[in-house]
């Protein structure tokens, strides 16, 4: 009986974990009716770049940092195009995207209502984007988690 219930646990671990390790892609407003709230996860993450660069993780490699940012956001529009996701070219959001230490992507969240998704374009999105973000490295690392907001307009053609 013991083995059994170890060989469940040891299986349903193996199957979840890896659904656990996703990075969390959701709506601001839809974080905060779910009681996620982003100021203590904002505290928890220091700034990329800033303009005083006391308070910035790449205060010397902002430059380099940037152009892997934006190479982020054009691969995610490509990947967004790809699936399909059904939003209309030139969509304008604002995003705040927090990352592990080591470039891989923790959160990302973002301004459906500015977008002006609907319900099901917000899911879509929703997949699209957690599809992509699961197995994206930033390819460069910091000593400490870091986070970057920016507005973002995708360009889907």
């Amino acid at each position: 009986m013991f083995m059994q219930y170890y060989l469940t646990s040891l299986i349903f671990l193996l199957f979840t974990l890896p659904a656990l390790a996703q990075p969390a892609v959701q709506s601001i407003n839809s974080a905060d009716q779910q009681g996620i709230n982003i100021a203590e996860i904002d505290a928890k993450y220091k700034s990329a770049i800033h303009a005083d660069p006391a308070k910035a993780v790449f205060a010397e490699l902002q430059p380099e940092f940037i152009k892997h940012y934006h190479a982020l956001i054009l691969e995610a529009g490509n990947h967004l195009k790809k699936e399909g996701v059904q939003i209309e070219n030139g969509t304008r959001m604002f995003t705040r995207i927090y990352f592990s230490s080591e470039g891989k992507i923790d959160h990302f969240f973002y301004s459906a209502e500015q977008a002006g998704f609907s319900d099901v374009q917000k899911q879509e999105f929703n997949e699209a984007m957690s599809k992509f973000l699961a197995n994206y490295k930033l390819p460069i690392e910091a000593g400490e988690p870091f986070a970057q907001c920016s507005p973002v307009v995708y360009q889907l053609h």
